[in-house]
């Protein structure tokens, strides 16, 4: 099957236009990542100062198993050496929470931004970008791939991010995509016949 460059990748900019989200639905769904975020938020500060303080709480019980073994003479070696294997053992798994802990860290407002600029503009980015930007943006949108027979472009699975957004905003709470969901077969004059 022979098909012009041009018919195609303007029926393949018009299924993009056709999947943007709507500008109250981006709003909503940016009020409503926000406000979950936040908690979020809440959430991990109280884990990084329960995380700090039982660090501080180890640190200071290595100190006083220190300062029993040299300076007050009151254990033996051994004993010392195997409370001070153990401690350093509890150190470092809180270390590694209190790290955990701050990995949420990120800059979500910015990330927000983009992904409604990509979502709203995924039309004008596919004509700018080059043969590398198409590709990523296609397999991002679209991971399974698409086919065409001329008038349709069919997509087996669209990224879950379009499902995603309405389940925000018809949820109001955290989102999830559940694996599966199907894009109807979309034509350049809407959808196609079935076959």
């Amino acid at each position: 099957m022979n098909v012009r460059k041009e018919q195609l990748e303007k029926v393949f900019i018009e299924l993009l236009e056709g999947l943007k989200p709507r500008p109250e639905v981006l709003k909503l769904f940016h009020a409503v990542i926000l406000d979950v975020w936040k908690q979020r938020q809440r959430n991990s500060a109280e884990l990084r100062l329960l995380a700090q303080r039982r660090l501080d709480e180890l640190k200071q019980r290595k100190r006083r198993l220190v300062e029993a073994f040299v300076y007050k003479d009151a254990i033996d070696e051994s004993t010392y050496q195997e409370e001070r294997l153990s401690l350093d053992q509890q150190i470092a798994l809180a270390e590694l929470e209190h790290l955990e802990a701050r990995e949420d860290e990120i800059d979500v407002q910015g990330a927000l931004a983009f992904s409604e600029y990509v979502l709203s503009n995924a039309g004008r980015l596919w004509v700018e970008s080059d043969l590398n930007g198409k590709q990523r943006l296609q397999q991002a949108l679209f991971p399974q791939g698409m086919t065409f027979d001329n008038r349709c472009i069919a997509t087996p699975l669209t990224s879950s991010i379009f499902y995603a957004i309405e389940d925000v905003v018809e949820r109001k709470r955290e989102f999830g995509c559940p694996p599966g969901i199907r894009t109807p077969i979309t034509c350049s004059r809407g959808r196609c016949p079935s076959r």
